[in-house]
């Protein structure tokens, strides 16, 4: 069978069988394309199993052949790239001397050839990953597309043109004209050993167990193509119905109270309350219809939304009230099926057609007390408060769930005052060593770097090594200064070391774009300093105004100097006089020498002398 044909059969009836088989049938394609730009068997296989286990947390949201070859190709190219390049930045995890490639062109060059490749059109990326990278002739090409080899030869001329037109102003016109011979010295390469690991077998069990569940949960629901809009969260945010002043009907309040036997008034609900409902066939339809009708609720909220932003009429006003009056009545005469049925509620979530309304149905579990009738009615529920079945449901749709909806849980979780990261911090934690997309990675050492109190920092005092390795691996600016931000709210001796190494390295490193965010992290460590442990970051800082060309860069390291005892402060500034005159910098100068210490004056005189 050939790929598309079991990508089709996965569609047909997804389970734990056909997704191995797909994956099965993808992993040569996928091994070749990442040894085309790594050159190295290991670090390819490497590669291959990421891009691998990627491709399982989106294979949900991927409808036809067609898009499951172009997510395909280009997680490819990226994975490779982002691993070439951090393998380049650290030397020493280096393990064996890279084949010499049979083209003239440089390293730089060939990755700046694979990241064009990559951000092609998918027709065009498709044909030259097809013809070049798996040497498929122009015939079988042609069969595919259905049009004669002509034709096909016809395109991917096209398609080169516009990847040399991309590279035009990078490499230099000797590299232009290589790229034909770099691509047709190309030659396929198989994969040593089978790539499906158990690891990915373990996840493909899981994914297609989700999927399924999702398929079914998702039975008799319309698709709304409707844009997310913030401004839905000032409608059904934490204040639910507080927010608009609703008051909560009788069958309500019975019928959570006959759901709920000995629930108290100010107390709590534990697992041990009875809070399992009728799990049968039965039960589980009503459950799905409800949470479809309030899916769609949720659509027409954000339409009218949109409507009263074009134009603020007091009758669509009136209109988006009404709605959302519906929508907290509907959710709340539901909730009771969902604690009580949360398996079904987290497959609803996980179905395609439900991602894009992640946000307000995470929104909506904290809307209103658990409690009806009592005087805290319409205070909105902590996620602490919630069943611990809701708990694991909602670190189980971290681990199973999309990108989109990883980012958003831990976007979520993050901003509430009621320490809801907690819930799920051994679970974030731990899958850190496995993500690889760099979005992700960055959004949980941002997460983490940003949580209230001291949640999940322990841990990483613990795994330094681990966020060394993120630091030095990454080819990415946002995820090495996320990385490195969070190693400067570390409190131990040695994140403080390490924290100081990496800053040197990154000041030494030429034109870094970490460089210009410094200032700030060092600034609130100089702080925090008693008195003589200033010392160690002395010669950082004396690096930091002597490799600086840029003023107000300049002027920002200045800045951090003045936090540093009126002598010690004075030595910094000097050598910055000397490497870059400025009558700001003189100015400060002067007042240190004539005993002037109030930081905040000199740092205001600093910058009102800025030259213009």
């Amino acid at each position: 069978m050939t790929t598309t044909e079991v990508f089709s059969a996965w569609r047909r009836e997804p389970s734990r069988e056909t997704l191995v088989q797909l994956l099965k049938e993808s992993q040569a394609a996928v091994y070749n394309l990442c040894y085309q730009v790594l050159r190295h068997r290991q670090d390819a296989e490497d590669a291959a199993q990421r891009v691998l286990l990627d491709l399982l947390g989106e294979i949900a949201q991927i409808t036809g052949p067609d898009h499951y070859r172009g997510w395909l190709h280009r997680a490819c190219l990226l994975t490779a790239l982002n691993l070439r390049r951090g393998e380049r930045r650290r030397m020493r995890y280096e393990r064996t001397p890279r084949e010499v490639p049979r083209s003239e062109l440089s390293d730089e060059d060939l990755d700046l050839v694979h990241e064009r490749i990559a951000d092609l059109d998918d027709e065009a990326r498709s044909l030259i990953i097809g013809h070049y990278f798996e040497h498929r002739s122009l015939e079988d090409l042609g069969r595919e597309r259905r049009c004669s080899s002509v034709a096909v030869w016809k395109r991917l001329e096209k398609a080169k043109t516009s990847l040399k037109r991309s590279l035009k102003e990078l490499v230099s016109s000797s590299a232009l004209a290589g790229i034909d011979v770099a691509l047709g010295s190309l030659r396929p390469a198989a994969p040593s050993r089978d790539l499906i690991s158990g690891a990915i077998l373990e996840k493909a069990g899981l994914v297609a167990a989700g999927v399924k569940a999702a398929a079914t949960a998702a039975w008799g629901l319309s698709v709304g193509a409707v844009g997310v809009l913030s401004s839905v969260m000032l409608l059904i945010g934490a204040g639910g119905g507080a927010l608009i002043g609703i008051s909560h009907p009788a069958s309500v309040s019975q019928g959570f109270a006959a759901a709920h036997p000995g629930t108290a008034a100010g107390r709590t609900p534990s697992s041990a309350d009875g809070l399992a409902l009728d799990r049968g066939a039965e039960a589980s339809e009503d459950l799905q219809a409800g949470l479809s009708r309030i899916r769609r609720r949720i659509a027409e909220l954000k339409e009218a939304v949109d409507q009263v932003s074009r134009a603020g009429s007091p009758e669509k006003r009136s209109r988006l009230n009404d709605l959302d009056l519906e929508l907290i009545a509907a959710w709340r005469a539901l909730r009771p099926k969902v604690y009580g049925d949360p398996t079904t509620y987290f497959a609803f979530l996980r179905a395609p057609d439900s991602v894009a309304f992640t946000r307000e149905f995470l929104t909506l579990l904290r809307c209103g007390s658990l409690f009806h009738g009592s005087e805290e009615a319409d205070r909105p529920t902590t996620f602490a408060e919630l069943p611990a079945p809701i708990h694991e449901g909602l670190a189980d749709l971290y681990t199973l769930g999309t990108k989109t909806q990883k980012l958003i849980l831990l976007d979520v979780l993050t901003l509430q005052p009621d320490r809801g990261l907690a819930l799920m911090t051994d679970r974030v934690l731990e899958s850190l060593r496995r993500e690889q997309d760099p979005e992700v990675v960055g959004k949980i050492l941002r997460t983490f770097c940003w949580a209230p109190g001291n949640e999940g920092r322990s841990w990483f005092e613990g795994h330094l090594h681990l966020l060394d390795e993120i630091w030095w691996t990454s080819a990415e600016s946002g995820v090495r200064h996320a990385a490195i931000e969070l190693l400067s709210r570390l409190g131990s001796p040695a994140a403080e070391a390490l924290f100081i190494l990496r800053t040197e390295e990154t000041l030494r490193e030429k034109g870094s774009t970490l460089t210009p965010y410094l200032p700030d992290l060092l600034r609130p460590k100089l702080k925090s300093l008693r008195v003589g442990e200033e010392d160690r970051y002395l010669p950082l800082l004396a690096l930091a105004v002597r490799g600086t060309s840029q003023p107000d860069l300049l002027r920002s390291f200045v800045r951090v100097s003045l936090e540093l005892p009126p002598a010690k402060a004075q030595v910094i500034l000097e050598q910055a006089q000397a490497h870059c005159p400025g009558k700001g910098i003189a100015r400060v100068l002067e007042l240190l020498q004539g005993g002037e210490t109030r930081r905040d004056f000199l740092q205001s005189v600093l910058w009102e002398q800025r030259q213009p």
